[in-house]
């Protein structure tokens, strides 16, 4: 057992050492001491100077090393810094998408459940910047018993037909959409993260050829959105937050 261990550890060291090699900013400081060191020796006086090899060493190794500075300095202005900007940009306009999009998806919840006898609701901005929150949301939609009450009321106007439903699935399809963008536009380097945002994109496109009059079509909508909007799952319960916004934030 413990030698599987051990050989587990080293493997596990062994995977992480081509990655630490290949990392252009392991490279420059590796460069950017070893330049450091050769002009400090040569400059002050340093014990390698007074070796009669070191001259030709030197001679050899800082045109090579300035050179090598030179070129991760061009790097950093033309590849890294536009390429920083880019992912920065997309990070920005996806979290911004995703904002503006639930507080679209909130005011058809809120005809939604008006047409399914909710009073309390009433779409204005401070309405659908409420309920675009986790807690917010729980606390409009989490209580009721009756048909007319809480989150069956929300159910119970989607099936009366009317529009809401297809404009939540039209939204949902955008959101796909941008998912789609992202994935090919935007390097995500974890494994779950990128798995995760496939997956909601296949989810995503299911949801948006939901029949709105399928009893079991509504109920698949209905689950999805409280999962997202209640930041709940039917797995472990109360997750406490926005699964998505969370996925867009860890990017």
């Amino acid at each position: 057992m413990v030698m599987k261990l051990i050989r587990k550890r080293g493997a596990t060291s062994a995977q992480k050492v081509p990655k630490l090699l290949s990392s252009v900013f392991f490279w420059f400081v590796l460069t950017l001491v070893l330049f450091v060191l050769a002009v400090g020796s040569e400059y002050l006086g340093i014990f390698l100077a007074s070796r009669p090899w070191w001259d030709r060493l030197y001679g050899l190794s800082t045109p090579f090393l300035t050179g090598g500075l030179v070129s991760f300095f061009f790097y950093f202005l033309v590849v890294w810094v536009p390429e920083h900007r880019k992912r920065k940009a997309i990070k920005n306009d996806f979290r911004k998408f995703y904002r503006d999009l639930k507080e679209d998806i909130a005011v058809q919840i809120i005809f939604a459940s008006k047409k399914g006898g909710r009073k309390d609701l009433r779409v204005d901005g401070n309405t659908e910047k409420r309920l675009v929150t986790v807690g917010g949301f729980r606390e409009a939609f989490s209580g009721g018993r009756e048909a007319d009450e809480g989150f069956y009321a929300f159910s119970n106007g989607l099936d009366e037909g009317g529009g809401e439903f297809q404009e939540i699935q039209w939204l949902l399809r955008m959101l796909a959409k941008e998912i789609d963008y992202v994935l090919h536009n935007y390097t995500i380097t974890d494994a779950k993260t990128r798995k995760f945002f496939k997956r909601l994109e296949v989810r995503l496109l299911g949801l948006g050829e939901l029949k709105v009059d399928d009893y079991e079509d509504n109920k698949l909508l209905c689950r999805f959105i409280y999962e997202i909007f209640a930041g709940f799952t039917h797995v472990t319960g109360n997750r406490g937050y926005d699964i998505v916004e969370k996925m867009i934030e860890d990017l």
